[in-house]
């Protein structure tokens, strides 16, 4: 039999590594933030929706595969045409969605300047607002949309929670991070 010091380290450190690994995968939860939903974010999120619409992607190549086509066979006066077309439909696109953004936002006053809190947890989120409660599994997500600024949780195709980076810890976008390419490999 070893000596009983040699028994009584071997179990801290045994005791040391279950702790530690445990820290590592069970401490980090819930992770927590909070969003003001502005009529500028819903203006974001809508243009997000709008941007990753295969239809209106296609239309926008199409639109460019015309233009350089009119350029190749030197009909400039038809290229301009086309071009001025292609910025017309960017513009009234842009403009159109700023428009429908403040219509939704304006006609539902629970939703204007809402703060909506979050709970993040290892398989479920809970949000909060000042008249609801709802949880929610990560598997009843459509889609995580992340940008430079945020992070749109996507219930269905048209409506999401806004999740601002500059409000979450870097614990939370990893979290978030994750869960999105989780969700691409179908995990």
């Amino acid at each position: 039999l070893p000596p009983p010091n040699v028994i009584i380290f071997a179990f801290l450190f045994l005791y040391c590594i279950f702790v530690v690994t445990n820290i590592n995968n069970h401490c980090m939860y819930p992770l927590k933030t909070e969003t003001i939903v502005d009529l500028s974010e819903c203006v974001k999120l809508n243009r997000e929706i709008v941007y990753r619409n295969k239809a209106l992607k296609k239309n926008f190549f199409f639109q460019i595969i015309i233009f350089a086509l009119c350029l190749i066979v030197l009909q400039i006066h038809l290229a301009l045409l086309v071009g001025l077309i292609f910025l017309f439909s960017f513009y009234h696109t842009r403009r159109a969605i700023n428009k429908q953004s403040e219509k939704y936002y304006h006609s539902n006053k629970k939703l204007q300047n809402q703060k909506v809190e979050y709970e993040f947890y290892e398989d479920y989120l809970i949000i909060k607002g000042q008249e609801f409660e709802n949880n929610m599994k990560y598997a009843d997500l459509h889609n995580i949309i992340e940008t430079k600024e945020n992070f749109y949780l996507m219930e269905s195709i048209s409506t999401a929670f806004i999740i601002i980076k500059t409000n979450c810890s870097q614990e939370l976008i990893k979290h978030l991070s994750n869960l999105k390419e989780n969700m691409k490999y179908g995990k």
